[in-house]
């Protein structure tokens, strides 16, 4: 139970922290008017002993919403570029197969 405990606020102070950084990073104004909300709201959703922030957090950590083990998220300017060089790379491997899965080369070998 400890453990559990212990592994959900390591992740609540993970999610906070991103929560705060991006708030940071936009800024609080861009927050509230993209929300429709006025700025002070934002400042006082982060801002006093089990905030909004916390508590959203705290949510998000126990719920597991953060758990992306199968899923890769590409965003940015750079998302076009990332895709081709990805498509590029996939093309190049679609036409050549592993030795050890060539059925003729195994069978030569073997002779």
């Amino acid at each position: 139970m400890k453990n559990a405990q212990k592994r959900t606020t390591s992740k609540t102070l993970q999610i906070e922290t991103r929560i705060r950084s991006g708030i940071a990073a936009l800024g609080v104004t861009q927050v509230a008017k993209e929300m429709g909300v006025h700025h002070s709201q934002i400042s006082r959703m982060q801002t006093g002993k089990n905030c909004f922030v916390e508590r959203a957090a705290k949510l998000l950590a126990v719920i597991g919403f953060d758990n992306r083990e199968e899923t890769v998220i590409i965003k940015g300017e750079q998302t076009a570029e990332v895709a081709k060089a990805l498509i590029s790379m996939l093309e190049h491997l679609k036409g050549e197969t592993p030795d050890c899965c060539n059925s003729s080369g195994a069978s030569d070998s073997n002779a």
